[in-house]
């Protein structure tokens, strides 16, 4: 929390507006988390309940490494699709999450002032953003081989920017 210097040396109503504001701000950085690249069909019939969902994993391309340059990665590639071909009969040879997805960077910030209004009672007004620099936080790309959407992000993990404001009383 800073408290912020404007305004200290103002009297009267201008120093009871502009003076005794607060500035609050946390900062989260994250790597990715891990995909599980799986293809889709039960070549092995290892689903008992006769599903299309299973943890079969594909064969990784000798030569190819599934993890692009920062660079070459964007959302219709997130990682070399190339570097995975489908296991037949066998299980896959794919190591278990062997690209990671999008980080996440947030920035939420806060500006707040206590209003005085007598021995003990404070109005307490408040301005939060969270997500302050609207930056996009992305999920994690399609990790089944054999869909359309394989490599590609689609969507994010949580809303862009939201602001609330609020006022407590205090007593």
């Amino acid at each position: 929390v800073w408290n912020v210097p404007f305004g200290q040396q103002l009297t009267g109503v201008m120093g009871a507006i502009a003076a005794g504001w607060q500035f609050s701000g946390i900062a989260t950085l994250q790597s990715g988390s891990p995909v599980h690249v799986t293809q889709d069909g039960d070549i092995l019939q290892t689903d008992p309940s006769g599903g299309t969902n299973n943890e079969i994993r594909p064969n990784l391309v000798e030569g190819q490494n599934p993890i692009l340059s920062s660079d070459e990665r964007t959302l219709q590639r997130w990682f070399n699709t190339a570097a995975f071909t489908r296991a037949t009969l066998t299980y896959g040879t794919s190591y278990r999450n062997p690209v990671v997805g999008p980080g996440l960077k947030v920035l939420d910030i806060a500006l707040s002032k206590s209003f005085r209004i007598r021995e003990g009672h404070q109005l307490q007004f408040r301005w939060e953003a969270f997500n302050a620099l609207n930056t996009p936080q992305f999920s994690n790309p399609d990790g089944i081989l054999g869909t359309a959407a394989f490599g590609v992000i689609s969507s994010t993990r949580q809303n862009n920017r939201e602001m609330q404001f609020s006022l407590k009383y205090l007593f």
